[in-house]
């Protein structure tokens, strides 16, 4: 999930993330969703905002 957090919010598309490290895009997806309901979050627009705000206040990101 690190791995598809770090591809996601670097502008990479599941489909790209999928093919950069060898798995589905079912795969990827499912991650995704794992990572969305960790930070309550419904989109990826808002995870962004929502990691950058933890990221910049110095608070651990949840765990894998």
């Amino acid at each position: 999930e690190g791995t598809v957090l770090t591809l996601f919010l670097g502008g990479n598309r599941p489909i790209a993330i999928a093919t950069q490290l060898g798995v589905s895009v079912r795969t990827v997806n499912k991650h995704l969703e794992r990572i969305y309901r960790k930070f309550n979050v419904h989109d990826g627009h808002t995870l962004a905002h929502v990691v950058h705000h933890e990221i910049s206040g110095n608070a651990l990101l949840p765990p894998n």
